[in-house]
């Protein structure tokens, strides 16, 4: 028997006396519903949407200090959050102040002079009792180098130097974390914010740069740090990199990893593993020039 349409049954139904006209239009309209919802494909069910985790936003000085504790958290408000400048311009003031004091402190100091100003005059005399020098020309030179050598020319130096480093250390680190993610994570992340997370991972540093100036001041020894003490040799590029391996680098390596990873999505393993390689060849690379620099200082 072939199944009939909602029309064929108006057709073929009959109509009694007193039955009402409107019961066959609903029969006919509950056909054609019926017909319509048979017709159409199942309906599609989209899969519930996993809620996303808010993130509390904090003051700057709370995460210029929950950076020490908690640095992933600090990264992943970065990462959420609207581009702040604040979050690498604070630091970097932070890193200028500090070092223009470190500096001042380190060169103006009597013993400091001494020791780079003696080689120098000897150089100088020399050159005059073999030749190669006029005893006016010495003069004259001798007095430039005191000039160069006074404590209040040295601060004023150590002073401008120590803020120009101040910015350059918080720049040259974001350019590596925006560097390292698009080559070996494969990430985009925008500078800016590889340079907020530069900025506040800078701070563990500057905490070394204090304890190594206090150290300074203590031991009288201006490569006293927190590895290297009395006895530490500058030209000795293996007493470098000790001193370069002290617990504060290494610290400061790990928060660098954790902004990487943080700020590329990836798990805190594989951030260090592109980290860490490139912070011990940085390391060694500068432990090497500074040892070569101080050879030819003589």
């Amino acid at each position: 028997m072939v199944a009939q349409g909602p029309l064929e049954a108006f057709v073929m139904v009959r109509i009694h006396v007193g039955q009402p006209i409107q019961t066959s239009c609903r029969a006919i309209c509950r056909g054609f519903a019926r017909d319509i919802r048979l017709n159409q494909p199942p309906p599609i069910i989209e899969p519930p949407v996993a809620p996303v985790t808010a993130v509390t936003p904090t003051s700057l000085a709370a995460r210029l200090l929950n950076v020490f504790a908690i640095p992933g958290e600090v990264f992943e408000e970065i990462k959420a959050s609207p581009p702040n400048a604040a979050n690498w311009l604070v630091p970097a003031l932070f890193a200028g102040v500090i070092f223009a004091i470190t500096f001042a402190f380190v060169v103006a100091r009597p013993e400091f002079i001494k020791k780079n100003l003696a080689p120098q005059q000897q150089t100088i005399e020399q050159h005059v009792k073999d030749g190669k020098t006029s005893r006016a020309d010495a003069d004259q030179m001798l007095k430039l180098l005191e000039r160069l050598y006074d404590a209040s020319t040295l601060k004023v130096f150590g002073v401008v130097g120590g803020v120009v480093a101040g910015f350059i250390r918080v720049l040259w680190w974001g350019f590596v974390l925006w560097l390292l993610a698009r080559v070996f994570l494969r990430a985009r992340v925008r500078f800016g914010k590889m340079l907020e997370a530069s900025g506040l991972a800078g701070m563990v540093g500057l905490l070394a740069v204090i304890i190594t100036t206090l150290l300074e001041m203590n031991l009288g020894d201006q490569f006293a740090s927190a590895a290297a003490t009395k006895g530490f040799d500058p030209r000795n590029a293996a007493h470098l990199a000790i001193m370069a391996l002290n617990f504060f680098h290494v610290w400061q390596a790990g928060v660098l990893a954790s902004a990487l990873a943080r700020m590329t999505g990836v798990p805190f393993f594989r951030g260090a593993l592109v980290m860490f390689p490139f912070w011990l060849l940085w390391m060694s690379a500068t432990a090497i020039i500074g040892s070569g620099l101080l050879h030819l200082a003589g």
